[in-house]
């Protein structure tokens, strides 16, 4: 039975999180889905251990983030973050091929000495011609 506490996605979430070994969040996401089961406040305390108190603030803190309340490393990411992150992958590995596969030829240095020489006759200046 799922209550109007949580969507769907954040119900797994809670579910995950309330097998967690940190005793703070595991608290928190259990009193959390006794409250979406239907239990009352009181008796969500009853079962968890926790105060009216832990509760409220748990609640609160809920009704404000969302499931950001819990630490981000211990959420899974949405599929759509992960959608994201694969096509990052995808882009890096497509230039890193196109740049393994388009290398340019390094100069010789013949090039690179006239290329040197050209420089410096750009860069001086012209003398006038007296008349």
């Amino acid at each position: 039975m799922s209550g109007k506490l949580f969507t769907p996605d954040e119900r797994a979430i809670c579910e995950k999180l309330a097998d967690f070994t940190g005793e703070l969040i595991n608290k928190r996401a259990a009193i959390l889905l006794l409250l979406d089961d239907g239990k009352t406040q009181s008796q969500a305390c009853d079962e968890s251990g926790m105060s009216l108190g832990q509760l409220r603030y748990a609640l609160t803190l809920f009704r404000k983030e969302g499931v950001s309340m819990f630490p981000q490393e211990e959420v899974a990411p949405a599929p759509e973050k992960k959608k994201k992150k694969k096509e990052i992958k995808e882009k890096k590995a497509k230039v890193a091929k196109d740049k393994t596969t388009s290398k340019k030829k390094k100069p010789s240095k013949k090039e690179k000495k006239k290329a040197k020489k050209k420089l410096q006759k750009a860069s001086k200046p012209k003398k006038k011609k007296k008349k």
